[in-house]
């Protein structure tokens, strides 16, 4: 998926300059469980960290990226 969308934005005229994923440990869970007994903020912290992080960035099922237009 990454590859693909780097081609699309590079036909495009445009460079990467970050890429981050997204719901690394969370996109199993329902939407309607209860949160965890640690917390919601250490929760999302080890998203924040897993999502940029090599090789746990490529785990997410989801991606933001960051592109910039050549100059």
């Amino acid at each position: 998926m990454l590859e693909e969308v780097k081609a699309w934005l590079d036909e495009l005229g445009l460079d990467v300059e970050a890429w981050y994923g997204v719901r690394v440990f969370t996109d199993p869970v329902p939407a309607d469980a209860p949160l965890p007994a640690y917390g919601l903020d250490v929760m999302l912290e080890a998203e924040f960290q897993a999502g940029r992080r090599d090789p746990y960035r490529y785990l997410g099922a989801q991606l933001h990226v960051l592109a910039r237009r050549r100059v």
